[in-house]
């Protein structure tokens, strides 16, 4: 696994997003109890050597303190050889 961002909070509190299989993992704990997601299409693997750009959302809900995270999109940046 290849950590490409960590993001430490307060106390216990992180962030991580890393390549794993060829693909993209998102763990985290904000409080709320250790989540991970991950993206691994068939066709496409992002540890090719080229740029990608991943968007991450994240929406908390006051009212009900729900927390919502998704990994939006995972997009090719480079060029092809």
């Amino acid at each position: 696994m290849t950590v490409m961002w960590y993001f430490p909070g307060d106390d216990m509190d992180y962030l991580n997003l890393a390549l794993k299989d060829g693909g993209v993992t998102l763990t985290m704990n904000l409080g709320n109890g250790k989540l991970e997601m991950s993206i691994k299409p068939n066709k496409v693997r992002f540890d090719d050597n080229q740029w990608h750009k991943v968007t991450v959302h994240r929406k908390v809900q006051e009212s009900r303190s729900v927390v919502k995270m998704r990994i939006a999109r995972v997009m090719r940046c480079g060029r092809k050889k």
